[in-house]
Formats: C-alpha cells, sequence, structure tokens
C-alpha cells in the first residue's frame, strides 16, 4: 500500500521498530509540496524511506530538512534493498544527518535537487549511493556524493573533505567542482 500526500507537514515522528526503524517520517509514498523536518529513524531514511523499487518514496518539490537516520544511512531520504527507491525532483534536502553514509539521501535518484549542509558520519554527507541531475552539492560534511555514483550537470561547492569519492564504473559527466577540500577522490 502507498499514500499521495500533497501540501502537508510532517514533523516530530519517530520510527524506532527493533526490527527495522526506518522511515521516520514517511515510507511508500508520494508526496507533493510537503515539509517534511525534524523525524528520525532509529535505522534508515529518517525523513522518507522507500522500501524497493516497486514500493518507492517519490517526492516533487519538498522540503527534507533536520532529519536523523540514527544508526545507517540516509538521513533525510534512504532507500531499501540496495535499490534506488527514493526518487526526489525540485527538493531541498538540507541539515540532515545519518550515523554511517547518506547524510542527506542514500540510494536516491535526484533530479533538479539542492543538497546542503547535510553530515554522515562516514562518508557522502550530501548522497551516498545516487544518481544526481542537475543537482547543487554544497556544505555537505564528510564528502559531498559517495561512491556508485551516476552524476550529470551538477554543481559541486563548498564540501567539507571530498567533493566527490568514486570507484570503478563511476559516471561523472559536464559537472563543475568549485572551493571543496578536495574535487574528486578515489575510494
Amino acid at each position: 500500500f502507498s499514500a499521495t500526500l500533497s501540501n502537508c507537514v510532517i514533523s516530530g515522528n519517530t520510527a524506532t521498530e527493533v526490527s527495522t526503524g526506518v522511515g521516520g517520517g514517511a515510507a511508500r509514498s508520494t508526496l507533493y509540496g510537503c515539509l517534511v523536518s525534524n523525524n528520525t529513524a532509529s535505522s534508515q531514511g529518517g525523513g522518507i524511506y522507500g522500501w524497493s523499487q516497486a514500493l518507492p518514496c517519490i517526492a516533487h518539490n519538498c522540503t527534507i530538512v533536520t532529519n536523523t537516520a540514527s544508526l545507517l544511512q540516509g538521513g533525510g531520504a534512504g532507500s531499501g534493498n540496495n535499490q534506488y527507491s527514493i526518487i526526489l525532483s525540485n527538493c531541498t534536502v538540507a541539515f540532515n544527518s545519518a550515523g554511517g553514509v547518506g547524510g542527506g539521501v542514500d540510494l536516491g535518484v535526484l533530479f533538479n535537487c539542492l543538497l546542503v549542509s547535510n553530515r554522515s558520519a562516514v562518508a557522502g554527507g550530501g548522497t551516498s549511493r545516487s544518481m544526481l541531475t542537475n543537482c547543487i552539492v554544497a556544505h555537505n560534511i564528510n564528502g559531498g556524493s559517495r561512491f556508485d555514483a551516476k552524476v550529470r550537470n551538477s554543481l559541486f561547492y563548498g564540501n567539507n573533505l571530498s567533493a566527490i569519492y568514486v570507484r570503478n564504473g563511476d559516471i561523472i559527466e559536464n559537472c563543475t567542482f568549485v572551493g571543496n577540500n578536495t574535487g574528486i577522490s578515489l575510494d
């Protein structure tokens, strides 16, 4: 099952289920023009969470801020089953944090998004294992983006540590790197 939410505020929720602890704000939903803020998941997907490609979480024109994934990844938005099940378009993802990787987004597909001032305890403060097109990734802590990246037409600005950590097979096309501690690093 999934839900469609328009112009909603999703704030101050906590997912602490011992076996999962995912999707503090919303899971398996489609959101339009929503504010997702101050939510916490003990595991992953502090703000929003997609279970799989068959059960994604999709957000259009949303603001995803100050959410936390305490133990693992995807402070703002996280995916399950190692699948790209987070899809964001024209969203702002800011001031989120993760105890693992992907402070802003983990395993997401992002179009025209702003990822700013997110933080991860490990790497990929802005994103981890994500596809970005026409995005701005700025001022994130512990790197802008982390491996398994497919990044096109995006700007990386002022990120702490590396703008992007890459592995063999990652794709970086027509991107600009300005004012980061390091531009591109091999992981």
